[in-house]
């Protein structure tokens, strides 16, 4: 939407969630360090976590991480005040906002980047969990993402379609 303003609270979760990308470097090994840019191997790779990120799990692009970072941020600005979200929220976040941006090729356009179903959604939540980018409560798991809808459901089935 043009000339949609953006809240104060949206531009500081922005600043998080891409300065978190920004500062967590991925070394050789694979492992991860903040700042320092040294992973365990004692290397280190100015790369930022989204290049380590596609490099260790290439089944989605750059766009789905981001695309779920923008759906996230949006959900938590609409909160009154900032909390854990869950699997099944974080994925009916993506759904809303793919919808609100693509309207009738929202599906084609998650399954362009890689995604194809809610586990999927839990697949790139969790790169992103390994990476630093986001946390995890203790009882967060894969599972929480698995048959939380199809995208026959999500994208065909309940489109507001207007003849």
């Amino acid at each position: 939407m043009a000339g949609r303003r953006v809240s104060p609270e949206a531009s500081r979760l922005d600043a998080f969630f891409f300065s978190r990308l920004a500062s967590t470097t991925m070394c050789p090994c694979g492992q991860r360090s903040r700042r320092s840019g040294k992973g365990a191997c004692g290397e280190v790779n100015t790369a930022g976590a989204l290049t380590g990120i596609r490099q260790r799990n290439p089944r989605y692009t750059e766009a789905a991480y981001l695309f779920l970072l923008s759906a996230l941020r949006r959900r938590l600005s609409s909160l009154a005040l900032p909390r854990h979200i869950g699997g099944a929220e974080v994925a009916d976040a993506v759904r809303e906002l793919a919808l609100e941006r693509f309207g009738p090729l929202a599906r084609t356009v998650l399954e362009h980047w890689g995604v194809h179903d809610t586990t999927d959604i839990g697949e790139i939540v969790f790169a992103l969990v390994e990476c630093g980018v986001l946390i995890k409560q203790p009882d967060d798991s894969r599972e929480d993402f698995e048959g939380l809808f199809t995208f026959d459901e999500a994208f065909e089935d309940s489109y507001p379609w207007s003849a």
